[in-house]
């Protein structure tokens, strides 16, 4: 769904209980668009996997460092975060491949998502214990998504 660009930068968004619907601006440069479509839908994805059972222990509310937020988030989040980096990071390298954007000006755009996501990845793996079976299933299909996403483009 389309928004109406306004004044406090670029919005995006999509809910749990709308699986399949996100909606974002429009306004902003090709990259911009792409990597919102994209972060959102694979929090729909995420969504939905999540609709099959607990990907992190309930009982475990310990917080930490995020790479897309300020404030420390739970694990859940962070498997949120490593996983919208890793597919925005894909799309990104094959946009870029394929010429829709600028291959220079997405390496310093990518390099930093890169990063982001590692550091992401890296705290799952760190915290993996606190995984249920499914999360872990999860986390090992988001994984190959990382590998592919951080090869050169």
């Amino acid at each position: 769904v389309p928004s109406r660009g306004g004044t406090g930068g670029f919005r995006s968004g999509s809910q749990a209980y709308l699986p399949g619907l996100v909606y974002s601006d429009l306004h902003g440069w090709r990259m911009q668009i792409l990597e919102t479509l994209v972060h959102e839908t694979a929090h729909n994805h995420l969504y939905v996997a999540e609709a099959t059972g607990p990907m992190i222990d309930p009982e475990h509310t310990e917080r930490y460092y995020s790479p897309l937020r300020h404030e420390p988030r739970p694990l859940s989040g962070i498997l949120l975060a490593c996983h919208a980096l890793a597919y925005i990071c894909a799309a990104i390298r094959d946009a870029s491949q394929s010429g829709c954007i600028d291959h220079e000006s997405s390496a310093a755009t990518l390099l930093d998502l890169q990063t982001r996501m590692d550091v992401a990845e890296a705290t799952l793996l760190e915290q993996e214990r606190h995984m249920t079976a499914w999360g872990r299933h999860f986390f090992d299909q988001t994984r190959e998504v990382c590998a592919y996403g951080r090869a050169a483009a």
